[in-house]
């Protein structure tokens, strides 16, 4: 929620104007689902969550920042990169690689370094969380501040304003006493990893670009009209493969503004490609392997 002062104009006794500050504020709101709506829904316990209308690029704008420095801990950089990779020695041939939603490339670099493919590029919709990439991948131990996290935690967690001041302390104090945490990323890919802006429903690739094509729970965020017009897409760049981690719930479960459940095999199936295997990467996750037909 944003406030707004205003102002108004009187003119004095001797005909000169004085400027005086209204005092009520006016409340204005974003017009789309956001990541306030998200931490607001969480402080409540699950309860009141906005539905309001949601768009990816500007959701993905909003959340941006918070979202990149929600990976605070090295274990979360790990999520599905085990499947990924032993899928991907299924299919020794797989020479470049393209992720579609890659956010600032968090899965990337450890499939190069697994050896499971040599180039790699990747699209996502919001310049917002892109921007990170160059922080992200860079080989110096870049370090996230206790202060950093500090300004998330006061966000998700809802805190008031007489409860900040003693968390930011406690905090303060722990940076003394601890240290900062390095970021896992260690080693340099810079050469081997290209990523840009794109849109998952529109991909800016001839067909047949890329030996492999993923997802990574990024269809879960799109509505299931436009979740088909990126896997056509998927499907026309790749001349080989296609791996997507995504939600899986129940059919066309619709349970937040911004997350869809979708029967991607089905989908892919009717699209044409052959799926190998469906199976459970975690907990509400499903992985999917399919290959393009000849």
């Amino acid at each position: 929620m944003e406030s707004v002062m205003t102002t108004t104009t009187n003119a004095d006794v001797n005909g000169s104007e004085t400027i005086t500050l209204s005092t009520p504020a006016v409340s204005t709101e974003k017009p789309f689902f956001s990541y306030d709506d998200i931490m607001s829904s969480i402080s409540q316990g699950g309860k009141n969550l906005r539905l309001k209308p949601y768009d990816p690029f500007l959701f993905w704008n909003d959340v941006g920042e918070n979202w990149y420095k929600t990976f605070d801990k090295r274990e979360k950089y790990y999520v599905s990169v085990a499947w990924l990779v032993d899928r991907l020695k299924q299919f020794p041939d797989t020479k470049t690689l393209l992720e579609v939603g890659c956010g600032f490339g968090r899965l990337l670099p450890f499939l190069l370094k697994a050896g499971v493919t040599e180039k790699t590029e990747g699209i996502d919709i919001a310049p917002e969380i892109l921007r990170f990439h160059a922080e992200y991948l860079n080989p110096e131990p870049t370090k996230l501040t206790e202060l950093d996290r500090l300004a998330l935690l006061v966000k998700q967690d809802g805190l008031t304003e007489a409860q900040k001041p003693v968390i930011e302390a406690a905090l303060k104090r722990l940076q003394e006493l601890s240290g900062e945490n390095p970021k896992p990323v260690t080693e340099d890919y810079r050469d081997r990893i290209m990523l840009k802006v794109g849109d998952a429903r529109k991909l800016d690739y001839a067909p047949d670009s890329f030996d492999c094509v993923l997802t990574s729970e990024l269809l879960q965020h799109l509505n299931p009209k436009d979740c088909r017009k990126a896997l056509e897409e998927m499907y026309r760049v790749t001349s080989k493969l296609i791996l997507c981690v995504e939600r899986w719930g129940f059919p066309s479960e619709h349970s937040e503004a911004h997350i869809w459940s979708h029967n991607i095999a089905e989908m892919l199936d009717s699209i044409g490609a052959e799926v190998l295997q469906v199976t459970t990467v975690g907990a509400a996750l499903q992985g999917v392997v399919a290959v393009k037909r000849k």
